[in-house]
């Protein structure tokens, strides 16, 4: 890829690991699955601690073979291992690294700033505006039970050290998530 499009530029999105664990499961399972998440993240947590034990944690990052095959609620939020992956190969300028969370709270600031980094012309207010207000198509609207809060402890602590990395990685602190303490469904 670098060989044919060596100045391609990357936008990555990204959100808080344990969030998008709860939404992905949520969006896969009914409600009332609250005990079975629970045992499936305490699973799957156990599961990763024993393959970074064998493996070294790129390998858990990636894996995908018996008995490794089970973590993509988690193993997808590891980002700093894949984001450190693709700078292996094309330069930080050519990657520009979105929280959802910045651009749930300010869409309009992170549309500019996305459009600086295409090397695009600014748009208009209106034409912000038509672009910004449409309706978001893929938000999980289904309610479900709240996750038990025993859960997303697991999943935040699972996740921590893996954002104190990414942090680091953007040098920027506000990828080194606070914990998540669950929607108010």
């Amino acid at each position: 890829m670098h060989a044919l499009q060596p100045n391609a530029k990357f936008i990555l999105m990204i959100r808080n690991p344990t969030k998008r664990a709860d939404s992905f499961f949520w969006y896969l399972h009914r409600p009332g699955d609250t005990d079975r998440w629970h045992q499936k993240a305490t699973t799957y947590i156990q599961c990763f601690q024993k393959c970074v034990q064998d493996h070294n944690l790129r390998f858990c990052a990636y894996a995908a073979e018996c008995p490794y095959d089970l973590i993509p609620d988690l193993q997808v939020g590891i980002y700093h291992v894949y984001i450190r992956d693709w700078l292996k190969v094309f330069p930080r300028d050519n990657f520009k690294v979105i929280r959802l969370e910045d651009w749930e709270a300010e869409p309009v600031t992170v549309y500019r700033d996305l459009l600086n980094f295409l090397d695009l012309r600014q748009l208009s207010v209106d034409e912000e505006n038509r672009i910004l207000k449409r309706r978001r198509s893929n938000q999980n609207q289904r309610q479900h039970e709240q996750t038990h809060p025993e859960t997303l402890n697991a999943l935040n602590d699972f996740h921590r050290p893996f954002n104190v990395e990414l942090a680091k990685l953007m040098g920027d602190n506000k990828f080194n998530y606070p914990d998540y303490k669950g929607s108010s469904v």
